[in-house]
């Protein structure tokens, strides 16, 4: 798996202002959901509740809790 770079372009901060106000997610938390959602990134890897419901139903979430107490791989690539 690749990683693409998402320029912060106009259209990632328009995203992540209507995810900021549909999803009451802090502005980091939105610009980054919106770059991934943009990337057109496979997954997401978080333990932020909050981030993780307003990703659902847009992208795969992962949690630490789905690497059953192992370490993750750190050879994947994460958005």
């Amino acid at each position: 798996m690749g990683c693409a770079m998402v320029p912060m372009d106009a259209e990632v901060f328009s995203l992540a202002t209507d995810l900021r106000v549909d999803d009451a997610i802090k502005t980091p938390d939105a610009l980054h959901l919106a770059a991934a959602l943009l990337g057109e990134a496979t997954e997401l890897w978080t333990n932020d509740k909050r981030l993780a419901a307003a990703a659902r139903d847009r992208i795969h979430i992962l949690t630490w809790g789905d690497f059953d107490g192992s370490r993750a791989d750190t050879t994947t690539s994460r958005t």
